[in-house]
């Protein structure tokens, strides 16, 4: 510890710039997440802890289904008014488009139907594309599925 005190004015300076840059380098890795898909508007995010309460609509975040890691955007959360019928989408009366009838090779995909108000701790997760895997297809998620929140950088 005596030997930092030693260090010249440029040197403590230098030091000052790599610590925190290696502290960086060693936490921001893991914190980071890039999309390839054209599932979300965004390609990198930051991730951080769940959220254990204010999920409101917009918010991307991350969670696992059917061992696929997920991120999408809530669509539709909590005492929101969802109708999800015939492969159109609306919450609270505003349109989140419809899902497809079938996938790219013909094959016919099954679509979630619900009418009503979203029960406590259940969302329904969108992606931006029309070929989002997403609740149009498996559903409301459960709040305690959430890994992480996640904000855009680009």
């Amino acid at each position: 510890m005596a030997a930092i005190f030693n260090l010249s004015l440029k040197e403590k300076q230098i030091l000052a710039v790599l610590l925190p840059g290696l502290l960086l380098g060693l936490i921001l890795p893991s914190r980071l997440t890039v999309t390839t898909t054209p599932s979300v508007s965004h390609r990198v995010f930051f991730l951080a802890a769940p959220p254990e309460r204010g999920i409101e609509r917009g918010d991307y975040l991350v969670f696992d289904h059917d061992g696929k890691r997920l991120l999408k955007q809530v669509g539709c959360g909590p005492g929101d008014f969802l109708t999800a019928q015939g492969g159109m989408y609306t919450c609270n009366g505003h349109s989140m488009g419809r899902a497809l009838a079938a996938d790219s090779q013909g094959h016919s995909l099954s679509r979630f139907n619900f009418r009503g108000i979203i029960p406590h701790d259940k969302y329904f997760m969108l992606g931006q594309h029309e070929r989002s895997l997403d609740s149009r297809y498996f559903g409301l998620i459960n709040a305690p599925a959430f890994t992480h929140k996640a904000y855009p950088i680009w």
